[in-house]
Protein backbone atom coordinates (compact mmCIF):
# COMPACT_ATOMS: atom_id res chain seq x y z
CA UNK A 1 0.00 0.00 0.00
CA UNK A 2 1.18 3.53 -0.77
CA UNK A 3 2.67 4.98 2.43
CA UNK A 4 0.71 8.21 1.86
CA UNK A 5 -2.52 6.22 2.30
CA UNK A 6 -1.62 4.31 5.45
CA UNK A 7 -3.41 6.82 7.65
CA UNK A 8 -6.63 6.46 5.64
CA UNK A 9 -8.43 3.36 6.84
CA UNK A 10 -11.67 1.99 5.44
CA UNK A 11 -12.13 -0.42 8.36
CA UNK A 12 -13.50 2.43 10.50
CA UNK A 13 -15.76 3.76 7.74
CA UNK A 14 -19.11 2.67 9.24
CA UNK A 15 -18.20 4.40 12.51
CA UNK A 16 -17.08 7.42 10.50
CA UNK A 17 -20.45 7.53 8.72
CA UNK A 18 -22.30 7.54 12.04
CA UNK A 19 -19.91 10.19 13.39
CA UNK A 20 -20.47 12.34 10.29
CA UNK A 21 -24.24 12.06 10.59
CA UNK A 22 -24.08 13.06 14.24
CA UNK A 23 -21.52 15.86 13.98
CA UNK A 24 -22.27 17.38 10.58
CA UNK A 25 -25.97 16.59 10.16
CA UNK A 26 -26.95 16.94 13.83
CA UNK A 27 -28.61 13.54 13.93
CA UNK A 28 -29.09 11.43 17.04
CA UNK A 29 -28.47 7.68 17.29
CA UNK A 30 -32.25 7.25 17.50
CA UNK A 31 -32.78 9.19 14.24
CA UNK A 32 -30.07 7.21 12.44
CA UNK A 33 -31.62 3.98 13.70
CA UNK A 34 -35.04 5.03 12.41
CA UNK A 35 -33.63 5.85 8.97
CA UNK A 36 -31.70 2.58 8.71
CA UNK A 37 -34.47 0.43 10.16
CA UNK A 38 -32.28 -0.73 13.04
CA UNK A 39 -32.12 -0.03 16.76
CA UNK A 40 -30.35 2.72 18.66
CA UNK A 41 -28.24 0.01 20.31
CA UNK A 42 -27.14 -1.32 16.93
CA UNK A 43 -26.13 2.17 15.73
CA UNK A 44 -24.24 2.71 18.97
CA UNK A 45 -22.29 -0.49 18.28
CA UNK A 46 -21.58 0.70 14.73
CA UNK A 47 -20.28 3.97 16.16
CA UNK A 48 -17.95 2.07 18.47
CA UNK A 49 -16.67 -0.17 15.68
CA UNK A 50 -18.33 -3.36 16.95
CA UNK A 51 -20.86 -3.67 14.09
CA UNK A 52 -21.05 -2.61 10.45
CA UNK A 53 -23.61 -0.95 8.24
CA UNK A 54 -24.92 -2.93 5.28
CA UNK A 55 -25.34 -1.60 1.76
CA UNK A 56 -29.09 -1.46 2.43
CA UNK A 57 -28.48 0.73 5.51
CA UNK A 58 -26.29 3.04 3.43
CA UNK A 59 -28.89 3.22 0.65
CA UNK A 60 -31.52 4.24 3.20
CA UNK A 61 -29.23 6.98 4.50
CA UNK A 62 -28.55 8.09 0.90
CA UNK A 63 -32.28 8.31 0.18
CA UNK A 64 -32.97 10.21 3.40
CA UNK A 65 -30.20 12.74 2.89
CA UNK A 66 -30.74 12.90 -0.88
CA UNK A 67 -26.96 12.90 -1.15
CA UNK A 68 -25.06 10.45 -3.37
CA UNK A 69 -23.63 7.56 -1.40
CA UNK A 70 -20.06 8.03 -2.70
CA UNK A 71 -20.15 11.66 -1.52
CA UNK A 72 -21.49 10.61 1.88
CA UNK A 73 -18.70 8.07 2.25
CA UNK A 74 -16.07 10.62 1.25
CA UNK A 75 -17.41 13.26 3.62
CA UNK A 76 -17.51 10.70 6.43
CA UNK A 77 -13.71 10.58 6.22
CA UNK A 78 -12.51 13.96 7.48
CA UNK A 79 -10.38 15.88 4.99
CA UNK A 80 -7.64 16.35 7.57
CA UNK A 81 -7.35 12.57 8.00
CA UNK A 82 -5.73 12.47 4.55
CA UNK A 83 -2.08 13.32 4.01
CA UNK A 84 -1.69 16.99 3.10
CA UNK A 85 -0.52 16.09 -0.41
CA UNK A 86 -3.83 14.28 -1.06
CA UNK A 87 -6.16 16.94 0.35
CA UNK A 88 -6.52 18.82 -2.98
CA UNK A 89 -7.61 15.52 -4.55
CA UNK A 90 -10.14 15.08 -1.73
CA UNK A 91 -11.58 18.51 -2.56
CA UNK A 92 -11.73 17.72 -6.28
CA UNK A 93 -13.40 14.36 -5.65
CA UNK A 94 -15.99 15.95 -3.34
CA UNK A 95 -16.85 18.60 -5.93
CA UNK A 96 -17.07 16.04 -8.74
CA UNK A 97 -19.29 13.72 -6.69
CA UNK A 98 -21.53 16.62 -5.74
CA UNK A 99 -21.99 17.66 -9.38
CA UNK A 100 -22.53 14.07 -10.51
CA UNK A 101 -25.02 13.53 -7.70
CA UNK A 102 -27.04 16.55 -8.77
CA UNK A 103 -27.47 15.01 -12.22
CA UNK A 104 -28.55 11.52 -11.17
CA UNK A 105 -31.68 10.05 -9.63
CA UNK A 106 -31.25 8.71 -6.08
CA UNK A 107 -31.83 5.02 -5.41
CA UNK A 108 -35.57 4.43 -5.12
CA UNK A 109 -35.89 0.70 -4.51
CA UNK A 110 -37.90 -1.73 -6.54
CA UNK A 111 -40.68 0.50 -7.78
CA UNK A 112 -40.51 -0.71 -11.37
CA UNK A 113 -39.34 1.25 -14.37
CA UNK A 114 -35.69 2.08 -14.76
CA UNK A 115 -35.17 4.04 -11.53
CA UNK A 116 -33.74 1.04 -9.70
CA UNK A 117 -31.80 -0.32 -12.67
CA UNK A 118 -28.31 0.39 -13.87
CA UNK A 119 -29.77 2.68 -16.54
CA UNK A 120 -31.48 4.74 -13.84
CA UNK A 121 -28.14 5.35 -12.16
CA UNK A 122 -26.33 6.55 -15.26
CA UNK A 123 -24.20 3.42 -15.37
CA UNK A 124 -23.40 1.46 -18.48
CA UNK A 125 -23.60 -2.27 -18.57
CA UNK A 126 -20.20 -3.81 -19.07
CA UNK A 127 -20.08 -6.69 -21.51
CA UNK A 128 -17.67 -9.40 -20.43
CA UNK A 129 -16.13 -11.74 -22.92
CA UNK A 130 -16.54 -15.46 -22.31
Amino acid sequence: MDSRLESVSSSALPADVVGYLRAEKGMTLKQIAAITGTTESFISRVASGQRNLTVEHLQRIEAHLQEPLPLLLLRAMPRDSFPEALQPLYDQAAELLKVLGESRQPFSGDEGGESGSAAGHGRRKVRRSA
